[in-house]
């Protein structure tokens, strides 16, 4: 264990025993997949997830797919049994941990969870790839955004889609587990979820986000949906240093799901994405038993693709040899990377724009000028305005050269014509 981890435990373990405001700290127990609700049937045709392509995700494979790299999903839990996708075999890339002590949700089955939301997030940021780089499902073109990266997913929301009347979900296993994922030196935490600012218990979530933030743990967020907190400020996505959400669509615009002038950094596709459901894997039918998710959207579907491409960033530079960038500039590096929305700039919906792993990778930053109509919540050091090139140097050393070059000439007339009226002279 690096002397950042040890460093990140020992602290970790310090704001557990610190927290006497908060009832008795969650236990952190291991979750059994196959105790979640499941679909029966497989899907006969899945869509073609379109943002693979938008994303140009078969280029940017060929620089990283996420390997090496701990991802922390804070979620309902994830179903990753049951799905080729999502094996576990050989490498265990999937961890999953309860903090909700076995409770069941009030609509599912008894003895059975709803992992619903929480594993669509999980394949979207990490569902594999074959061994031989190609899809799992031949039919589709789907995986994850890094397909090789590790995941730790933790249950701390009890239903994926609580109704009007449902009791608010408490946010203190939320809480216990991005402690216990600092603990654990993970590499990037993802919180596909939003609460309001005076939840009970907000302060402690905040504390536990910055010492993530603090350890060198990049934290993505959803930035929240229409409608969810009408003129109120989402969390963790508004938590200083936290890469904040937005849903763009396949027209690379701010889809109307995506909350309307919240704290947004960057936009990702978030709007009719295909993902993967729980399912019951048939040997007798193999792929064609894995439950693909209808068309779904919201920023909870947008943050985990964002998360991915921080996995790759963060993959390439250990493999180019450079050091790790800070989650400070890993935020920067993905808002002066971003392809531009067509109108102002910050989007109220994407921020500075849809995210371009490609040119995260690389570092290629272009140049973006500040649209003044537009309300900019960037600092202005984000969109520097064009360089203004002095090219009074240059016309210097035009006059200088042009110069040189009429001297050379005379001298070569001279050369040849002071001689030659010698000879004349002296009748040679």
């Amino acid at each position: 264990m690096t002397l950042r981890r040890w460093a990140a435990a020992l602290v970790a373990v310090g704001l557990l025993l610190s927290q006497s405001t908060v009832d008795a700290a969650a236990a952190v127990t291991p979750f059994d997949p196959r105790d979640c609700h499941v679909a029966a049937q497989g899907t006969a045709q899945p869509r073609a997830p379109w943002h693979i392509e938008r994303l140009q995700m078969d280029r940017v494979w060929h620089l990283a797919t996420g390997r090496g790299v701990t991802v922390a999903v804070i979620d309902t839990g994830a179903a990753t049994v049951g799905s080729p996708y999502l094996q576990d075999a050989p490498d265990k890339r999937f961890t999953t941990y309860d903090l909700l002590d076995g409770a069941a949700n009030a609509s599912g089955q008894p003895g059975e969870f709803d992992c619903l939301h929480g594993t669509r997030v999980t394949a979207l940021l990490a569902a594999g790839r074959g061994s031989d780089g190609k899809p799992v499902d031949g039919r589709v073109e789907f995986s994850g955004i890094a397909p090789d990266a590790r995941v730790i997913a933790y249950r701390t929301l009890l239903e994926s889609q609580a109704g009007e009347e449902s009791e608010p979900q408490p946010l203190q296993p939320t809480t216990e587990a991005v402690l216990d994922a600092v603990a654990r030196g993970v590499d990037v935490i993802n919180l596909s979820q939003v609460v309001p600012g005076n939840v009970e218990g907000i302060e402690q979530f905040q504390a536990a986000v910055q010492q993530a933030i603090a350890q060198g743990i990049v934290v993505v967020a959803a930035a929240g949906n229409t409608g969810q907190l009408p003129g109120a400020r989402a969390y963790p996505a508004s938590f200083d240093g936290v890469i904040s959400v937005g849903a763009s669509n396949q027209f690379d615009a701010g889809d109307e799901v995506s909350q309307f002038g919240a704290k947004v950094d960057v936009g990702a596709p978030g709007a009719g994405l295909v993902s993967l459901d729980p399912s019951r894997y048939d040997a007798s039918l193999g792929i064609q038993s894995q439950v693909y998710s209808q068309p779904i959207s919201g920023t909870s579907f947008a943050a985990p693709i964002v998360s991915g491409v921080v996995a790759l960033m963060i993959e390439h530079r250990a493999n180019e040899g450079l050091p790790r960038l800070t989650p400070a500039e890993i935020k920067q590096r993905l808002i002066e990377t971003a392809d531009p929305p067509a109108a102002a700039v910050p989007d109220p919906r994407l921020g500075a724009g849809i995210i371009n792993p490609l040119r995260a990778l690389s570092g290629e930053i272009p140049q973006l000028a500040p649209n003044p109509e537009s309300d900019n919540r960037f600092p202005a050091a984000t969109y520097p305005p064009p360089a203004e090139v002095d090219r009074t140097p240059a016309v210097i050393g035009l006059v200088m050269g042009l110069g040189a070059l009429f001297l050379t000439g005379m001298g070569l007339v001279v050369a040849i014509a002071v001689p030659a009226a010698r000879r004349r002279r002296h009748g040679t």
